[in-house]
């Protein structure tokens, strides 16, 4: 595959605007995991039957390799959403810990940005090529790419070798390169 991708993830948002039944379809024949995301739930209606019965299968949580992934709408999990930007991660550090995973890899936001998990506060690591260290935690907003919002960034795709633990954000001219929530690919 491209880049040398052995698997693509999706966490989520893949129905919305554009083509959800085309989206639905890419998920569905390239996939490995996919998760669900409030977009999904909430405009499921917009697919085809098949497509429908396909989404209420799809996970809240995945966990594959040393990372777990959520889609990081709050309504959709308790502890690994969103939300844990504002308590430094706390508790989504406690979660890794007891999953025995050293990544937590969400979206939702739109914004990809990427924090090693420290006390007493979070390192915001900056810039699009990162090392990830042995016995370290961080945490992964995969950012979007299909609908990206003002003041978060760009459309991006994000890459993760989970063999040589480095991951890439790869900035991409416009909306326009990609079909809408098209899935994170990321090599396992």
């Amino acid at each position: 595959m491209a880049r040398g991708v052995d698997h693509y993830v999706s966490l989520g948002d893949v129905i919305g605007k554009g083509d959800p039944n085309g989206c639905m379809d890419w998920v569905r024949d390239h996939a490995t995991i996919a998760l669900v995301g409030n977009r999904d739930l909430d405009h499921v209606d917009l697919v085809r039957p098949d497509l429908q019965r396909l989404v209420q299968t799809w996970p809240r949580e995945a966990q594959a390799s040393n990372f777990v992934l959520s889609h990081g709408d709050p309504s959709l999990h308790r502890i690994l959403n969103s939300g844990a930007i504002r308590d430094g991660f706390r508790r989504a550090h406690g979660y890794l810990a007891a999953k025995q995973a050293d990544l937590w890899f969400f979206g939702h936001t739109h914004w990809a940005r990427v924090w090693q998990v420290a006390d007493p506060e979070p390192l915001f690591l900056d810039g699009n090529n990162i090392q990830f260290h042995e016995a370290q935690r961080y945490v992964i907003n995969v950012g979007t790419a299909g609908l990206p919002r003002a003041g978060r960034g760009g459309v991006s795709m994000t890459f993760y070798d989970d063999a040589a633990r480095t991951l890439e954000i790869v900035p991409l001219e416009s909306a326009d390169a990609l079909v809408y929530s098209k899935p994170v690919p990321m090599e396992v």
